[in-house]
């Protein structure tokens, strides 16, 4: 999309401390974009930019969660002829407040460089500063990301989603391929596996274009619907979410992670003694 003049826009980690989607028309600029990023990324400004790369006749790429994609489709279907979409596979998405409130406040008020949620494929915290790592934090110790994946802090709409189905708003959907028949993929997947479904002719094109760079094969779409429930229904809310989004603000988030996930926590206690 950039070698051809077009405009990518994607999710990054922004200073002094948010989540955010930017304008990227050079290639240096894409690296900003790597990486899952837990949180809900702040759109801000983002829609009216790209109806005017549009109208200046820029092709654009905007990746992000279905609903970001479906807004960015609305507000884009006069002229959005050169709109390419990319959705990722979403299972809710917690406030980058709440994912501040995990952290100690001088680690959030430190003017932190970059962070990362993952190593490949395994979840860890990586806070940096200066290209030093000064705050790490192991999945076996890190209650947000427990939380995140049992959808104790998403928001109260992530449970109701319409667009958690194997029928996508974007032109592809991309994510991580749990579920995988591995026996039937002949290339060294310990960096991860990941999944793409075509939604169109336009995700067909964008496809074509990389086949040269990537490893690709085929697989039944049941498998990646099997592997991946947000294919197939939103998550449920649950008592745990209902009991931090009560306790969290009158004894803040460790306290409240601590009270939803007991069980959780007692678990990781035990496997680390």
């Amino acid at each position: 999309m950039i070698a051809e003049g077009g405009i990518v826009y994607g999710c990054a980690f922004e200073k002094p401390f948010s989540i955010k989607h930017i304008r990227c028309s050079s290639a240096d600029e894409l690296e900003k974009l790597k990486s899952s990023k837990y949180v809900q990324s702040n759109l801000a400004g983002i829609h009216s930019q790209i109806a005017n790369d549009l109208k200046n006749g820029k092709k654009v790429l905007f990746i992000g969660t279905p609903c970001q994609v479906a807004t960015v489709a609305l507000y884009t279907k006069k002229f959005g002829t050169n709109l390419f979409t990319v959705d990722v596979i979403c299972h809710g998405v917690p406030s980058i407040q709440l994912f501040k409130s995990s952290l100690p406040t001088d680690i959030v008020e430190c003017n932190i460089d970059k962070l990362t949620f993952r190593d490949d494929t395994a979840y860890r915290l990586k806070i940096y500063k200066s290209g030093k790592i000064i705050y790490k934090r192991e999945l076996h110790i890190d209650l947000y990301m427990k939380g995140f994946f049992k959808a104790i802090f998403c928001r109260d709409s992530c449970h109701e989603c319409k667009y958690t189905r194997s029928e996508r708003v974007s032109d592809l959907t991309i994510g991580d391929f749990w579920g995988v028949d591995k026996s039937q993929i002949h290339t060294n997947t310990d960096y991860g596996l990941s999944l793409a479904l075509v939604n169109s002719e336009k995700g067909h094109a964008m496809l074509r274009n990389i086949v040269s760079e990537v490893n690709m094969v085929e697989r039944p779409m049941e498998e990646a619907i099997a592997g991946n429930k947000q294919l197939r229904f939103p998550m449920k809310k649950t008592w745990r979410s209902k009991i931090f989004k009560t306790l969290y603000p009158i004894c803040g988030f460790k306290c409240s992670a601590v009270c939803s996930m007991p069980d959780i926590v007692l678990k990781n206690m035990i496997i680390r003694k």
